[in-house]
């Protein structure tokens, strides 16, 4: 499953995505596992950025966030959201 934000609305003319780190941690239990939900590199385009995701404990909360650098001027924007894994029917 790929999952992703939308940067346009902090972005103004001239700003582009240079580069962009997707981080997920549990919400709750810290042993959850959760390193390895994370597939892959992430993808830019334009001002949507994606990451493919995988796994998780099923009932447990996540804590997805993409930090983002902007160029020109070195700014970074964080956007994150939570999520829940749930059983596939």
């Amino acid at each position: 499953m790929w999952l992703g934000f939308d940067f346009k609305k902090l972005l103004v003319t001239g700003q582009s995505i240079s580069g962009v780190t997707f981080t997920v941690r549990p919400l709750g239990d810290l042993d959850t596992p959760h390193l390895t939900m994370l597939l892959g590199s992430p993808i830019i385009n334009g001002t949507e950025v994606a990451q493919e995701i995988q796994g998780g404990a099923i009932g447990v909360g996540y804590r997805l966030t993409a930090a983002i650098n902007v160029a020109p001027g070195g700014l970074r924007f964080v956007e994150g959201a939570n999520l829940e894994v749930i059983e596939k029917e």
